[in-house]
């Protein structure tokens, strides 16, 4: 039991270290997440592989969407009544998440 705490205490005072050679422990609400913000936002190579990657994500959920609207389209008035909402209410949840994905890559680009 006190090989468990001593090694907790050691992991406890080598993340300290850690945060005070990265300039991590100055931060408002001590828990290093504004410092870390500040780095990758000043980092271009991040920003472009977020902005990549939000992209990406962007119009994969963009075709999902539209391959909810063929379908429904495909499919006309057979498409039961409670298949055709569930569509429409997939569709939207595909959209809202691709203008999340893009409101990403926006706030990024505007700070």
């Amino acid at each position: 039991m006190a090989a468990v705490d001593v090694d907790a205490n050691r992991r406890r005072r080598d993340v300290g270290d850690e945060r005070k050679r990265f300039g991590l422990d100055d931060d408002d609400d001590n828990d290093g997440k504004d410092a870390l913000i500040m780095d990758n936002r000043n980092d271009p190579i991040e920003t472009i592989k977020d902005d990549a990657r939000d992209a990406v994500d962007e119009a994969k959920e963009r075709v999902k969407a539209g391959g909810e609207k063929v379908n429904r389209a495909a499919q006309g008035d057979t498409m039961p009544l409670g298949e055709r909402v569930a569509s429409h209410v997939k569709e939207i949840g595909h959209n809202v998440r691709a203008d999340v994905d893009k409101s990403k890559r926006d706030v990024r680009d505007n700070t």
